[in-house]
């Protein structure tokens, strides 16, 4: 798994105990970086082992549609 990706899973999970969200953020706004937004959800999904828990994904994934463009393809 990426570096970037295992780091804003890291940060998910440890700050899911901790009540924390700053150190998350900035994490996943370095993969959106990173990563750009051309077929994310896909690329990630193929890239990120299925030993993750499903909760954990489905966070980052939830912080992205907050990051991303919101626009529609024509």
């Amino acid at each position: 798994m990426n570096p970037i990706i295992e780091a804003a899973l890291e940060a998910i999970c440890r700050e899911r105990e901790e009540a924390g969200t700053s150190a998350t953020f900035d994490a996943v706004e370095a993969l959106h970086q990173a990563y750009g937004e051309e077929d994310l959800a896909n690329r990630l999904f193929a890239e990120i082992p299925r030993t993750v828990p499903f909760e954990i994904v489905v966070e980052l994934f939830d912080i992205l549609a907050w990051e991303t463009a919101t626009t529609a393809p024509p």
